[in-house]
């Protein structure tokens, strides 16, 4: 027996905010856009519809050492509906060998200043080498820390405004 959902304004919202932020969002972070589309939202509903959303395979959750979880859209921009039976669930993924909407495989860049979480497109490149002798590395991760362009430019604007 199905138990389908009715697809709702929220659930489009959150789904809509995922797809269009073209980087992992914190369930918060989530919240703060979509309650532009959607006065209505709370966190409950937020997290509700996120958990929807990952069942469906529309979402991937993207979990980077010792910050909580985020999220990414895995449709590559199409809408999906959320309560399809038809779509395979997602996995979540660890940082570890994470793909990109695209397919692409990719990393994170992680700002210390404002929290946000970035995809880096791309690859170090054999990695695989840097393991002890007969060791086999099935996958790998590489988060990048520092501040965004963003946080970057504004401490400049703060730091020229006091040499003023």
């Amino acid at each position: 027996m199905s138990t389908a959902r009715r697809r709702t304004r929220q659930g489009e919202a959150i789904h809509a905010v995922i797809r269009e932020a073209g980087r992992p969002l914190a369930p918060a972070e989530i919240l703060e856009f979509a309650t532009s589309r959607v006065t209505s939202l709370s966190q409950a509903t937020v997290y509700r519809q996120v958990r929807r959303l990952l069942e469906a395979g529309a979402i991937r959750e993207i979990v980077l050492p010792g910050s909580p979880a985020r999220y990414e859209d895995a449709t590559g921009g199409r809408e999906v509906d959320a309560d399809a039976s038809d779509v395979p669930p997602a996995r979540p993924v660890t940082g570890r060998g994470a793909a990109a909407a695209s397919g692409a495989h990719h990393h994170f860049f992680h700002c210390e200043r404002c929290d946000a979480v970035f995809p880096v497109e791309g690859c170090a490149g054999d990695v695989e080498q840097l393991a002890p002798p007969a060791f086999h590395v099935r996958r790998h991760e590489v988060v990048l820390y520092g501040e965004c362009a963003a946080c970057v430019d504004k401490a400049g604007d703060d730091q020229a405004g006091h040499d003023a």
